[in-house]
């Protein structure tokens, strides 16, 4: 189950990572924490391990999104801080 997540996270990252670009970081990342966060509550309501699965993939998707979001964002904050 972790092997999968970790292959949609970079399935969620490779494919959907030019959204902060084009709508900013603050504003796809706030969605993606969002969808996230729904997708975590619709997955722990799962009875089958097919929807356990599918909605696994949904929010690791997400999961992606923030990564792509948030990674360039941190590294600038980081780099501020070191260059003073």
């Amino acid at each position: 189950m972790m092997s999968s997540s970790f292959g949609f996270n970079g399935i969620g990252t490779f494919f959907l990572g030019w959204l902060p670009d084009k709508f900013g970081c603050r504003s796809v990342f706030t969605f993606s924490l969002l969808w996230c966060s729904v997708g975590s509550i619709v997955m722990a309501l799962q009875h089958s391990s097919n929807g356990l699965i599918l909605r696994r993939f949904v929010t690791s998707i997400g999961v992606g999104v923030e990564i792509g979001a948030f990674g360039p964002r941190m590294n600038g904050l980081s780099l501020d801080e070191f260059s003073r």
